[in-house]
């Protein structure tokens, strides 16, 4: 299978978390078919539209409400960006995401979260996203901040080098305790330290404090994961009869739905995460020179957090790889941090 030319832009390759490193955490070939094929699944995953429409609406209470207490046109408001989200994405009639259940969620967040114990970082000055674009006018709140920010140069003996910059959007910058920190919203199915064991390692958050570090000049304490779970609703939370839920206590419930987790990182920790990007980026362009990309064979990848959207396609001959990835199962991945939508 012959590999398509690198998807560079003005001759620089512009990574991001979701795409290029967590790819290449799981899987070489996952990489090959996401990132340089641009190929997705063409179902709907309703886990990502759900995450993904519950983040816009976050970032409205956090933009025009800031701190406050959220007063009932916060609801209209809301109402509007998630019938829009639903009307563009419909909900299988058999799947519990629906619209009325993300605003329940929501509700009950706000009834959590009524008033923060965190400052909302403002904007000083005019924000650039490192590329001269203003996306942020003095005294806006930093959210949802988009960045871009050079990573480093990848040179090749006798070709033209290619510069590699790092791209992401951060979610909330936050003070807490005379400290700074990034802030990121995860929709989840699952709470509990197994989950918050993960995300002390999470890449992620690391470059997202070492980019808002770089872009800003300012030390980073460290991250904040703010976990919103997105579990199936027990039918006694539903306002259903269930005999096997009678003890059951629904605040209690919704109190185990919202969880948040303080990490502090050093400027070792940092230079360590940017100095494994760069090795990983370096192996990435090795295999793109030999014109193949390796498999992950211990089924792990394939299986362990659900199935692969790509397993039937490496379960095949070689030979006929391209045509189910070129077939309406796949369609093109136009998705990036940056865009809006």
């Amino acid at each position: 299978m012959n590999l398509p030319p690198l998807p560079l832009q003005n001759g620089s390759l512009f990574i991001d978390n979701s795409l290029w490193v967590e790819s290449i955490d799981s899987c070489w070939r996952l990489l090959q078919y996401r990132a340089l094929f641009r190929r997705i699944p063409a179902g709907e995953s309703m886990a990502l539209s759900f995450g993904g429409c519950g983040h816009a609406c976050l970032e409205h209470r956090y933009r025009k409400y800031q701190n406050a207490i959220v007063p009932d046109e916060y609801y209209q408001e809301i109402s509007e960006i998630i019938t829009k989200q639903y009307e563009a994405h419909p909900c299988p009639i058999e799947d519990w995401r629906t619209s009325n259940w993300l605003m329940q969620v929501l509700k009950n967040y706000n009834q959590r979260y009524e008033l923060e114990d965190f400052e909302l970082l403002k904007a000083k000055e005019t924000v650039s996203d490192g590329q001269g674009k203003v996306i942020f006018k003095e005294g806006d709140v930093l959210v949802e901040m988009p960045f871009v920010i050079p990573l480093y140069v990848h040179e090749t003996l006798g070709e033209a080098s290619i510069p590699v910059f790092y791209i992401g959007k951060i979610d909330l910058v936050v003070k807490q305790d005379n400290m700074l920190f990034v802030m990121d919203h995860k929709f989840i199915s699952q709470l509990g330290q197994s989950f918050f064991l993960r995300a002390k390692m999470l890449s992620q958050l690391k470059g997202y404090v070492w980019a808002f570090s770089m872009l800003t000049g300012k030390l980073v304490d460290g991250y904040i994961i703010n976990a919103i779970r997105s579990k199936e609703p027990p039918l006694y939370i539903q306002g259903k009869s269930d005999s096997r839920s009678a003890k059951q206590d629904p605040a209690k419930w919704w109190g185990e739905s919202f969880a948040r987790e303080k990490f502090y990182c050093t400027p070792n920790m940092l230079d360590e995460w940017k100095n494994n990007v760069i090795d990983k980026m370096e192996m990435f362009f090795w295999n793109y020179a030999r014109g193949r990309f390796p498999m992950a064979t211990a089924g792990l990848s394939c299986v362990a957090w659900g199935r692969c959207p790509f397993y039937d396609v490496c379960s095949l001959d070689l030979d006929d790889r391209p045509a189910m990835l070129s077939s309406g199962m796949f369609t093109t991945n136009e998705w990036s941090p940056l865009n809006k939508e």
